[in-house]
């Protein structure tokens, strides 16, 4: 669900005419608020991404997981994927995310072979994983600071622009109202 825009830019062309500091302040405000409505809702599409992103991490690294060898010596070994197409797929992935794969890995899955691979390696993958996690994590914060940083400034927006029409509205209302009082 967006965020409202209450100002069109072609509105505000049109209203900007007027000598009236008031109006000009409160459509001035208007357009920061749809600037600020814009900005949030592209910072709220950039945290979801990182999420989803570390989601992919999360699952990649239970899914290489799943193929440790149960004897827990280091050399043990044992086939990578599914079948050939699987263990390719999880190098795909992994090369993808930036983790150093060994070049026989890469060179015997592209030649649709099925490799073996060390708990070692499974668990190096793994913590190369577990890096980019933390580094996402860490820019997630920053967006999140970012989106309620863009969040405070569109509502602070949204409530000047109201706050000068108010005023707007009552000094008008004062001065007809002094008006007529001294008519008499």
């Amino acid at each position: 669900m967006g965020l409202e825009i209450p100002l069109t830019v072609d509105d505000w062309l049109k209203t900007t005419d007027t000598i009236d500091p008031m109006h000009n302040t409160a459509v001035v405000n208007a357009v920061l608020s749809r600037a600020m409505a814009r900005a949030l809702n592209n910072q709220k599409i950039s945290v979801e991404d990182i999420a989803n992103h570390i989601n992919k991490l999360s699952e990649l690294n239970v899914r290489i997981n799943l193929f440790k060898n149960t004897d827990t010596s280091p050399a043990a070994t044992k086939k990578l994927g599914d079948n050939a197409a699987d263990a390719k797929n999880i190098i795909d992935l992994l090369l993808k995310e930036g983790v150093k794969v060994d070049a026989q890995i890469v060179t015997d899955v592209n030649a649709g072979k099925q490799p073996s691979v060390t708990n070692d390696t499974i668990s190096g993958w793994g913590l190369a994983i577990n890096g980019i996690t933390e580094k996402l994590n860490n820019t997630t914060q920053q967006e999140s600071l970012r989106l309620q940083t863009f969040t405070n400034r569109y509502t602070q927006a949204g409530e000047n622009s109201t706050s000068v029409q108010q005023k707007d509205g009552q000094s008008k209302g004062t001065i007809i109202s002094n008006y007529r009082g001294s008519g008499g």
